[in-house]
């Protein structure tokens, strides 16, 4: 069991800002269930003593899943990091635990707040550390801070959007603050939305926080402190934002310096020159306003969307209906079944991030949609002799249609060009790499330990050659009157042969390595599509393919062990949904491995979407030869 700590005095090895501002290697990725989910829980009320029980069980609900992930920094430094439900919501630095942003998100009173000003956090996301010159004090509608002590750990905000962005580390008191006149750095940056530990996550943006609200705080702090708004305030904190973009941008090149020193500097734009010049402070102002707007209008959306759910399904069913209509379809491609036009095309249009469910919509059913559609006269609809509905005619020339603008269908990552621009052949998808690996045994510590191994160390095939060889030649084991073969000393016999085996005096070097390696425990690597590493012990189980009947005689397809390969189970599920059009389910098994159920065979379907999308090699799939059944049938 970890000791973890209150997050008081920190090491100074915890306080890593620059740990995710990089890309980071994934040591191992484990499901977390039982009792070292209840242990995880019981610390993570221990490291916030606000969190009340509700909370929680908000952040770690009972039916969760979550998984505990070992990720080695770019600098060596290694952390552990609490993901649930997909989302990092923790992390561990040296037993300190430390919220994300997603946690921030959903708990904004986690952690008290630092106010800097909107070019300060675009310095910080650049690996600066935030200067005390760029803390916003109460007096012009910030933070307090009254209290503060050296090692607390705080999130931060900007003065116009009070939603936190990042969490940093106090590097004094607040009594040494005042002492210093509020110069030299204050704060230690260690996360930051838009850094890699977010990206681990969906990658949503902040959400902004009122204004009104604030500013109503604001007004009451200032009358408690006896100040007053004049008119020069705007002016004054135009300058100040500019000075304290000056002082930031002098500490980021301070930061960058360092790196440099330590040989692991490198200039985002690869021409070696600062880009921070006197104009730089204005571009980054602006670059975030616009930034900020963005923000606003994701927050409003998603407003919309909690508030009135069906109409946004409305607006997302028509607005691939007309995609459909105006991209994909032309006389010619005419009559199509109204379910080969809504799952090839409407659901495949679908903008990336959303999920057309025509059960969702005030509709219902994709008929009485058409039959809306069809009275407006954009289409006409037809049943065929087999009673299936069909599309005989599109008015192109339909108001509604001739002035509508095509939006981006698809992210262009995924291969597909956007409206009016040329068509790009999608990009191929990078395979899965696999490797074996052994692990030595406690009779081979006698050979490994001299190269710094123990029994938990994962070899590769070349090194366990190279750590044999060293120790035969140093120990003058190679035949004098045969180089080919080696003399056996009493620890390769005990290594290399079972009691009662017969014996000989010299060997060949080959069968001294294929029995050193039949003798060690099984491993293996495996590097996802996406660059993430996964080392576990044992071998590693294929992605098993079953097909069953269920209720009502209905055939479903069964995945497992997903997770094995790193694939998320419900992000798989979703997109299997919109590909086969068929209904999908997660369900946790034994010891807490997910298993997704997909309605129908669908064996050809997900076995295309893992070799295409997750490079996984037909090798490693299980239960292929259920396709050949489905087509006979």
């Amino acid at each position: 069991t970890r000791d973890v700590r209150k997050n008081k005095h920190l090491p100074q090895t915890a306080l890593c800002r620059r740990m995710f501002a990089k890309p980071f290697r994934v040591k191992s990725s484990t499901i977390t269930r039982g009792s070292d989910r209840r242990r995880v829980k019981q610390n993570i009320g221990q490291s916030f003593p606000a969190f009340s029980q509700d909370m929680l069980d908000q952040v770690l609900p009972g039916k969760a899943s979550m998984s505990t992930i070992s990720i080695i920094a770019h600098s060596g430094s290694t952390a552990v990091v609490y993901v649930v439900e997909g989302e990092p919501l923790v992390f561990e630095v040296e037993s300190v635990l430390y919220p994300t942003v997603y946690l921030l998100w959903k708990l904004p009173n986690t952690l008290p707040c630092v106010t800097t000003w909107s070019p300060v956090i675009n310095k910080l996301q650049g690996g600066a550390d935030l200067m005390l010159p760029g803390v916003v004090t109460v007096a012009r509608g910030g933070c307090a801070l009254h209290g503060m002590t050296k090692g607390q750990v705080c999130a931060v905000n900007a003065v116009e959007n009070r939603s936190p962005v990042g969490v940093v580390v106090a590097l004094m008191s607040h009594e040494e603050m005042l002492s210093c006149g509020m110069k030299g750095k204050g704060f230690r940056t260690v996360h930051l939305y838009g850094d890699y530990l977010w990206e681990m996550g969906s990658k949503v943006h902040p959400p902004v926080v009122a204004m009104t609200a604030v500013n109503m705080d604001t007004e009451s702090s200032d009358e408690s402190c006896g100040t007053q708004h004049d008119p020069e305030a705007g002016r004054e904190q135009k300058e100040e934002i500019r000075e304290v973009t000056s002082i930031v941008g002098r500490s980021d090149a301070t930061v960058q310096s360092e790196d440099v020193s330590e040989g692991g500097g490198h200039d985002d734009d690869g021409d070696g020159h600062d880009d921070d010049g006197d104009g730089g402070g204005s571009e980054t102002a602006l670059a975030h306003d616009q930034l900020l707007r963005q923000m606003q209008q994701l927050s409003c959306s998603d407003e919309e969307e909690v508030d009135n759910p069906i109409k946004t399904m409305d607006a997302l069913l028509m607005d691939c209906f007309l995609q459909s209509l105006k991209s994909r379809m032309t006389q010619s491609d005419l009559p199509i079944l109204v379910s080969t036009f809504y799952k090839a095309h409407m659901m495949e249009l679908c903008h990336t991030g959303l999920h057309l469910d025509i059960k969702k919509t005030s509709y219902k059913k994709l008929s009485k949609f058409l039959a809306d559609i069809q009275e407006q006269g954009l289409v006409e609809v037809k049943a065929n002799s087999k009673g299936a509905e069909i599309i005989t005619t599109i008015h192109f020339s339909h108001p509604l249609l001739k002035t509508f603008v095509p939006t981006m269908l698809v992210c262009q990552s995924e291969g597909t060009a956007q409206p009016g621009g040329p068509q790009t052949a999608p990009p191929e998808s990078k395979a899965l790499e696999y490797k074996h690996l052994y692990m030595p045994t406690h009779k081979m510590l006698s050979i490994f330990s001299s190269h710094g191994y123990n029994k938990s160390s994962m070899l590769e095939v070349g090194q366990v050659r190279e750590v044999v060889t060293t120790y035969i030649r140093s120990n003058d084991l190679v035949a004098k009157d045969n180089p080919r073969m080696v003399v056996l000393d009493p620890v390769l016999t005990d290594v290399m042969y079972k009691k009662g085996e017969e014996l000989p005096t010299a060997v060949a070097w080959q069968e001294v390595m294929e029995r050193v390696i039949q003798g060690m425990n099984l491993a293996h690597s495996l590097t996802t599509c996406d660059g993430k590493t996964i080392m576990r012990k044992g071998r590693l189980e294929p992605i098993a393919l079953s097909v069953v009947r269920r209720a009502s005689n209905k055939n479903c397809t069964l995945v497992d062990n997903l997770e094995l390969y790193g694939i998320v189970p419900d992000e798989f599920a979703r997109t299997m949904q919109r590909l086969a059009a068929a209904s999908t389910t997660v369900t946790e098994g034994k010891a807490g491995v997910h298993q997704v159920m997909v309605q129908g065979n669908a064996v050809k379907a997900i076995a295309k979407l893992l070799q295409d999308t997750y490079g996984i090699p037909l090798q490693c799939i299980e239960g292929l030869e259920k396709i050949k059944k489905a087509n006979q049938r």
